[in-house]
């Protein structure tokens, strides 16, 4: 429960980055029309193109902390299962043994790694983001680069 603390505070200063933009182009510019009507073509199209990158943000953002990470899921038996054949296994221990999850009781294959905060391993894992609340992997990293390179756009956007 403590790791969706700071995931609900990230979405909070989003809303409000947004929230703040739209009421000062919506309704200041728009409604009031407190601005002249001149430039009001270029103020449509920046809001637009604001808008389309807010939304992108925010759906990518949602992927990224709803999706699997590529939990490398565990044996229902406490005994040691073999490894899934389609993983690769060419990371050994200085033995010459499989790396072995004792934790999560699996064999893991390369780039995976357990993580404390979750309790998993997660296959291909890069670090675990307490702004999302969960592990970026093999399966969400593609959205995590996605939320990070939209949340730039969007930024940009605004200030431009």
């Amino acid at each position: 429960m403590i790791g969706l603390i700071p995931s609900l505070l990230t979405q909070i200063v989003m809303f409000y980055i947004c929230f703040g933009y739209f009421r000062a182009v919506w309704f200041s510019d728009f409604l009031l029309q407190t601005r002249p009507p001149v430039t009001s073509e270029g103020r449509e199209l920046h809001a637009a193109v604001v808008s389309v990158l807010a939304v992108l943000c925010f759906v990518s953002y949602y992927r990224v902390m709803f999706g699997d990470p590529g939990r490398i899921p565990r044996n229902s038996a406490s005994t040691k299962a073999l490894p899934d054949a389609t993983w690769t296994m060419k990371t050994r221990k200085a033995n010459g043994c499989l790396r072995f999850c004792s934790k999560c009781k699996v064999f893991k294959p390369d780039g995976a790694h357990h993580c404390f905060t979750c309790g998993h391993c997660a296959e291909k894992m890069d670090h675990h983001c307490v702004f999302i609340a969960c592990c970026v992997g093999k399966g969400n990293r593609r959205f995590f680069m996605q939320f990070l390179q939209y949340a730039v756009a969007t930024c940009g956007a605004i200030v431009w």
